[in-house]
């Protein structure tokens, strides 16, 4: 037999091979180049972060109070708490979707903080843990964060707290467990379980 005429059965494997194998690199060189441009956004995205950090902690060291800054990571909170112009000037302290579960523990050395607002918050429990007793801390605003029975109770630590807001839907027992914790403080619960509608 003619070692030219090479059976199509033959010649269509190796063709299936080829494009098989063309199809493979293909798709490795595309995952290669998605993960190259991956890295580089999360280094843009951290190192924006880093830049607003340090915008924030200047803010604050230059004499701002704070009330116009909304915290959006650990990192700052922690930058804020160990410069001692920042814990000097810092009289609220606004965090915003800042996952709080980690080590909050710097959080105690803000000691002149006055007002507290936590907008979807994970961890608040640790952070009023961390702050637990100040006595400067007046009013505390808990939105859409979830607060624990402990947490609730960790309020009734601040000896000169006036006002608490818990800006989202409360259950009876909840609302009560608030009420009988902090008796001399104002209690604002805007969205109470029993007024929402029922179906």
């Amino acid at each position: 037999m003619n070692k030219t005429n090479a059976s199509p059965r033959g010649a269509s494997s190796a063709g299936c091979l080829a494009m098989t194998m063309l199809m493979v690199l293909i798709i490795a060189g595309a995952a290669i180049l998605i993960a190259q441009h991956l890295k580089r956004e999360r280094q843009a995205f951290e190192r924006r972060q880093a830049e607003r950090r340090a915008e924030l902690v200047e803010d604050v060291k230059s004499g701002a109070d704070g009330s116009r800054l909304t915290i959006t990571d650990a990192e700052t909170l922690v930058a804020l708490a160990s410069d001692p112009d920042c814990v000097a000037n810092l009289k609220t302290l606004t965090l915003g979707m800042v996952d709080l579960s980690g080590d909050v523990a710097a959080a105690s050395k803000l000691i002149n903080v006055e007002r507290i607002t936590l907008y979807d918050c994970q961890g608040a429990d640790n952070l009023l843990a961390a702050m637990k007793g100040s006595p400067v801390v007046e009013q505390i605003h808990v939105e859409v964060s979830r607060l624990s029975d402990e947490g609730v109770r960790l309020l009734a630590t601040f000896p000169n707290l006036k006002k608490v807001r818990i800006e989202q839907v409360v259950n009876k027992a909840r609302a009560e467990l608030l009420r009988s914790t902090l008796p001399g403080v104002k209690v604002e619960i805007p969205f109470p379980e029993a007024a929402e509608p029922t179906r």
